[in-house]
């Protein structure tokens, strides 16, 4: 008798850990489902996202105007919906610019990098000299100019630098270095796998040829033309035939035969005088290589142009940090002063 009662304590001890093992089991399945509230709260994102993106670009706003884009979403909004608002194909409106340089340089990239309007976007430059005899690649900046500086432009000198570059690159930054080469051994490594560039003896060597573009439209790297054509820079591009006594010496190439990278090139002759490249390191940042030669406004033009372009062509107009937003897609084309087009990108999420 007492066997048999304690055989029935057993079995309903069993039974209780059977019961408690499915009941947990059906917690784990069910709370691993979505709430209604939670695919209703996405719902009610993706019906207000959209509307608000079109009405408000129906209404003029200036997509380019943070104060005005911020204003409007927070109104429409109100406190518990988070937002972000980036424009691509755009410049930024102030560009941060780190030049190793002389003070005398220093002048010079002031003065080539003055302020312009474009398609009712006011752009401007900071220019910030970086000393020669403490060169650094912070990512503070957006561009970092890098020219025949004295004592800096030795074969190897910016070997040292290697990994900073490298760094600057994949944190987004852009670098331009202004110079010729008198030979394959002023190559550092950074001038062929950061720049691109190799020693080509069977080139011509400097000329007095015309100096024209080679992109296209639909090309990677056309922004670059349009900003030298449609940028303010008072010089008449209307008479302008390309550029003459560019480079003062040297034999450079795209590396591996990439000659799409060659944006600029003396007319007969095919000779680069302008090399670019993008998504240089980790699938980030750009550089530009530009031959030294004579001073004109139209090669200021370029400069201003290149830097612009090393920038990079998105602006965070109200930055916030969203976890699983849901992502809204506006296109459109500004002008009137060059057709650009750009894609307005709206991120919504909840506060909680």
């Amino acid at each position: 008798m007492e066997r048999r009662s304690n055989l029935k304590g057993f079995i309903h001890i069993v039974e209780i850990v059977i019961i408690t093992l499915v009941m947990f089991i059906l917690v784990i399945q069910f709370s691993s489902i979505p709430g209604a509230k939670q695919d209703w709260d996405k719902t009610k994102l993706s019906l207000r996202g959209n509307d608000l993106l079109y009405s408000l670009d129906a209404a003029g706003i200036n997509w380019l105007d943070a104060d005005e884009v911020d204003q409007a979403l927070s109104q429409a909004l109100g406190g518990s919906v988070v937002y972000d608002v980036r424009v691509k194909n755009v410049l930024k409106p102030e560009i941060q610019v780190g030049c190793i340089c002389t003070d005398t340089e220093s002048a010079y990239m002031e003065s080539v990098l003055g302020p312009f309007t474009l398609n009712g976007q006011h752009i401007s430059f900071r220019v910030h000299k970086i000393d020669p005899s403490r060169i650094a690649f912070p990512g503070f900046y957006d561009v970092i100019v890098m020219g025949e500086w004295a004592g800096t432009n030795a074969a190897g000198a910016w070997d040292s630098y290697y990994g900073e570059i490298e760094n600057f690159l994949s944190g987004g930054g852009g670098l331009l270095q202004m110079r010729s080469f008198g030979g394959i051994n002023d190559l550092d490594a950074a001038d062929i796998n950061l720049f691109g560039l190799s020693w080509d003896s069977g080139l011509g060597g400097p000329t007095s040829a015309k100096t024209v573009f080679s992109t296209e439209p639909g090309d990677m790297f056309y922004n670059i033309e349009k900003y030298f054509h449609y940028i303010p820079g008072g010089v008449n591009l209307s008479v302008w035939s390309g550029f003459s006594t560019f480079q003062s010496s040297g034999k450079i190439s795209p590396s591996n035969q990439e000659d799409y990278r060659a944006v600029l090139k003396q007319k007969n002759t095919g000779i680069p005088m302008l090399i670019v490249n993008s998504q240089v390191s980790n699938a980030r940042g750009r550089t530009a290589w530009l031959a030294a030669g004579q001073d004109s406004d139209e090669r200021r033009q370029l400069v201003r142009a290149l830097v612009a372009w090393l920038s990079g062509e998105e602006y965070r107009v109200v930055p916030s940090d969203i976890s699983a937003p849901t992502v809204f897609n506006l296109y459109k084309v500004f002008g009137p002063d060059m057709v650009q087009p750009a894609e307005i990108v709206l991120s919504l999420g909840y506060l909680f």
